[in-house]
This record gives structure tokens, C-alpha cells and sequence, in this order.
């Protein structure tokens, strides 16, 4: 699922962004 380009901006947010 991380493999799809929408879910992999949310995996850089994620990461930015540890909520």
C-alpha cells in the first residue's frame, strides 16, 4: 500500500511528522 504515490507522501509526512 505504501508502494502507491498517493500513500507515499503521507509516508514522508509520517515521518516529519511523528503524531
Amino acid at each position: 500500500m505504501l508502494n502507491d504515490p498517493k500513500y507515499s507522501h503521507i509516508k514522508f509526512v509520517r515521518i516529519t511528522s511523528p503524531k
